[in-house]
């Protein structure tokens, strides 16, 4: 396929929106270049508060009549920069540079994710000549921090019941389900009871792969928390005085744990010395488990020299072990029907020992909302049993497979009319916009795809510009046979 980039209508606006900073919660500047794109054409336009904005044009002639279709995706982008790279992304646009036939930023972030998808509306919106039912197009805030566009937005404001989200990753891949999610604190608070003569130790996981909670759930690699309470556990089996001083692991509830550490309070050497053999018996075991996934993982042993510790007590420090040990983690259930995709998950992400409590966060997925009310329920017993609170925050709703789906029909013929190959259809088990727009707007089919993005939220991203143009191929073949079928 020869493509003339440089005259590209999508690489055009996609070079215009990548001089305005947009970062999540700086929105302000790209929803007033949304607007004045609007006025400036006569198309009807909508902003709200945290700037959301929703712009809607007509259909073309002869299908002026049709039900609208909603275009959608999200203005904000993920920043990050190498380190030595100058650059302020609250002041400062993206620098791009062109490579062959991709494009990528220089030292930072691209933005493609989810740039593409405002480039692709823009274009649309910009063209009279096109085929197409109307159009609301939809461009959210704020969706790399939580979804929080697609959640505050009114839906009232949009009359679509078909929905087309460019928010996909990777060209010949449609997404037709996702996950929900929510933030799960397990709290306890405590006072520190001071031991003396006592012998310390700190173990510390180390070398584990991690990974995305929900996209790399299914590679069932190695959970450094759960594997420090494996390790605890034995301890506290052998030398039941062991006591806890301070514990930590993991960095985001959405992110797979790389690295724990534990120190640990012995009443005699031989029981520390001891502790410490079963820690370098149970590596090795551990090792062989994990080869395939984690290979580098290792259990560092450093005995100190503190003979004087703060401690959380033997019930406390039994309480906790037993809740890390039977805390669910990994995949819960997968698919039988849908290609054996993952239905809900829970990664046990974080473990937190402040100055007088500690928090354990579990980040539950499903895209079966019945499943996500048990695996809370299973949480909520799990604390109330062990002398825990829990805390429910920050949930947004999955959306489940749909078997009969127009819009992902259109998709299917069109790409294989195209392409002349099969589209691939799957579930992603992470939160999609797609997932609050369902339940906003009841009776929504949707669909969600997008050009392929390289080493996307880092600054190794990149943009593979002939997908870039064949999603965009694509799209106007759905939109002008959606309003020809339709007349």
């Amino acid at each position: 396929m020869n493509i003339d980039f440089e005259n590209s209508s999508i690489l055009k606006f996609f070079r215009e929106i990548s001089a305005i900073p947009r970062s999540s919660k700086n929105e302000e500047a790209i929803a007033d270049y949304l607007v004045a794109f609007a006025e400036k054409r006569g198309l009807e336009w909508y902003r709200d508060d945290i700037d959301n904005v929703v712009i809607k044009k007509p259909g073309s002639p002869g299908a002026e009549d049709m039900p609208p279709v909603m275009l959608q995706g999200h203005t904000d982008m993920v920043c990050e920069k190498n380190a030595g790279t100058n650059h302020d992304f609250a002041a400062e646009g993206i620098k791009l540079i062109r490579e062959g036939n991709y494009l990528r930023a220089d030292g930072t972030t691209l933005g493609a994710d989810n740039g593409v998808a405002v480039a692709y509306m823009l274009a649309v919106l910009d063209d009279n000549t096109l085929v197409h039912p109307p159009l609301e197009c939809v461009f959210t805030v704020q969706e790399e921090v939580g979804l929080i566009g697609a959640g505050a937005l009114d839906g009232s404001v949009l009359k679509a019941r078909t929905m087309i989200n460019l928010d996909g990753g990777q060209f010949g891949t449609a997404i037709v389900s996702c996950a929900g999610g929510l933030r799960v604190n397990l709290t306890r608070k405590y006072e520190r009871i001071q031991r003396d003569s006592v012998y310390t130790m700190n173990v510390a996981i180390r070398g584990l792969v991690g990974g995305h909670s929900g996209l790399d759930i299914i590679h069932g690699r190695g959970n450094s928390i759960k594997i420090l309470a494996r390790i605890l556990n034995r301890i506290l089996q052998e030398y039941g005085d062991t006591e806890i001083s301070k514990i930590c692991g993991g960095a985001k509830d959405n992110a797979i744990p790389r690295e724990s550490d534990c120190n640990l309070i012995f009443v005699s050497g031989s029981d520390r010395d001891g502790a410490a053999g079963i820690i370098s018996a149970m590596e090795k075991e551990i090792r062989e488990e994990l080869r395939e996934t984690d290979p580098d993982f290792r259990a560092e042993v450093t005995l100190l020299n503190d003979t004087t510790a703060g401690s959380f007590g033997p019930e406390l420090t039994s309480d906790l072990v037993r809740l890390l040990v039977l805390g669910p983690d990994g995949v819960i259930k997968r698919s039988n029907a849908a290609g054996g995709f993952v239905v809900a998950s829970v990664n046990l992400g974080v473990i937190e020992s402040d100055t007088g409590e500690v928090r354990v966060t579990f980040s539950p997925r499903s895209s079966v909302a019945s499943i996500q009310v048990d695996v809370k329920n299973m949480l909520r017993v799990l604390a109330s049993t062990l002398g825990f609170d829990a805390e429910f925050k920050s949930e947004y709703p999955g959306w489940s497979f749909a078997e009969n789906s127009p819009i992902r029909d259109a998709f299917i013929h069109s790409f294989a009319d195209l392409f002349s190959k099969s589209l691939n259809i799957e579930a992603v088990h992470a939160g999609l916009e797609c997932g609050l727009f369902s339940e906003k707007l009841p009776g929504l089919d949707a669909i969600s795809l997008g050009p392929t993005i390289l080493d996307c939220h880092t600054p190794q991203e990149k943009l593979d510009l002939e997908t870039f143009h064949q999603v965009w191929v694509l799209l106007l073949d759905v939109l002008r046979k959606t309003a020809e079928n339709k007349r």
